[in-house]
């Protein structure tokens, strides 16, 4: 190799060395590359029905690329097609929270908090929307979003018992017709979504051998149409026995009802 050669590779692989003898790496020029919008969830969200007139809600926002600062929600009233096809159909009937003369919802102001709650809810359709925002100002394009239905029942239900009279005057064998309602704040509840449980026991141990322990049935729910529920007994032939038949009925708020019927087995 010409001398002329030699220092022309020398003067290109001398830099090189220099650079990896100094401990520096090589670093390659990168093009930026764009900020990732944030991605929001729920930890704690409602269930679709509310037997209250509050809720309390949970939410989390990450970010690949970046640190979630703060989060803005929206709590939004609907009609029920909105409710039923997920928010495909149906209308936003106002904004809530923040509240807003016009139907267009509005944004809540920047805040750290990811819990919230709202009370003093009217019974009807809800959609609460939550948007995590990152440290770059870029917001979840798609905000979280949960639908639930209020149905704030404090109304107790009603109970009815038609029985055989209150004495038997003989009869071993009565029959109890068993029946419900329930008027909400603003409607009706459907009788079969009411449910009903019963039992008959003796008052006392004197003069009474029969249905002494007898516990409360299992809780069913009322069937369709208007036709009472018929539950009868047998076999109530204890001279001077007292027993008391109990009805319960309970709403699907949870509400339970207590309806009792006194019979006396005197012999006539």
């Amino acid at each position: 190799m010409s001398a002329a050669r030699r220092a022309m590779v020398a003067a290109l692989i001398l830099p090189v060395l220099g650079v990896a003898l100094s401990g520096c790496p090589l670093k390659l020029e990168r093009e930026p590359s764009d900020n990732q919008a944030p991605i929001t969830f729920f930890e704690t969200a409602p269930p679709d029905t509310i037997f209250s007139n509050s809720v309390f809600i949970e939410w989390l926002g990450t970010d690949r690329d970046s640190d979630v600062v703060a989060y803005q929600y929206q709590l939004v009233s609907t009609d029920s097609l909105y409710y039923y096809s997920q928010g495909a159909e149906g209308e936003v009937l106002r904004s809530l929270e923040p509240p807003s003369a016009s139907v267009d919802p509005l944004w809540s102001d920047r805040f750290t908090d990811s819990s919230d709650g709202f009370s003093d809810l009217d019974d009807g359709w809800y959609e609460f929307r939550v948007r995590a925002i990152d440290a770059a100002g870029a917001m979840d394009p798609n905000p979280a979003r949960t639908r639930f239905y209020v149905f704030f029942d404090d109304v107790s239900p009603e109970c009815e018992i038609i029985g055989p009279g209150a004495r038997l005057d003989g009869e071993t064998t009565v029959e109890f017709l068993l029946d419900a309602s329930d008027l909400s704040r603003n409607s009706e509840t459907p009788r079969e979504a009411l449910q009903y449980s019963y039992q008959l026991r003796a008052k006392s141990t004197n003069n009474c051998s029969t249905h002494l322990t007898d516990p409360f049935t299992d809780w069913e729910l009322f069937p369709s149409g208007d036709a009472p529920v018929s539950v009868v007994y047998n076999n109530l032939a204890d001279l001077g026995c007292t027993w008391e038949f109990k009805h319960q009925v309970k709403d699907p708020a949870g509400q339970t009802v207590t309806c009792v019927y006194s019979i006396l087995q005197n012999g006539n």
